[in-house]
């Protein structure tokens, strides 16, 4: 296997732990303090079951293991655009959850 196979399968977890720690950096917060600002404690808290989240993370992972299998028998300029498409939809995700933060606030009582 290539290189990147580890890394795109286990990519939920990089892309989530990385993505979370760049934004606390970002914003000036203590990255060593305890929070609840990664995208699956935030899945939870816009009202998904921990049992979804569990399902979706899963999923991401096959999704990617499937994807590392079809590339590692495409070889070559193919496996770029196999990682160019989960940049983009990585992508998609992360701003997709906020959207869903303020809809469960929106449809919160006060």
């Amino acid at each position: 296997f290539s290189i990147w196979s580890p890394v795109l399968i286990f990519s939920p977890f990089m892309v989530d732990a990385t993505v979370t720690l760049a934004l606390r950096v970002y914003r000036g917060e203590r990255v060593w303090e305890a929070h609840k600002g990664h995208y699956y404690q935030r899945l939870a808290h816009a009202g998904w079951t921990h049992r979804t989240v569990v399902l979706w993370a899963y999923g991401l992972m096959a999704a990617c293991s499937a994807s590392v299998v079809l590339g590692e028998s495409l070889r070559g300029r193919f496996q770029g655009v196999i990682v160019t498409i989960w940049i983009v939809l990585y992508t998609v995700l992360l701003l997709a959850i906020p959207r869903l933060e303020a809809r469960q606030r929106s449809s919160s009582p006060p």
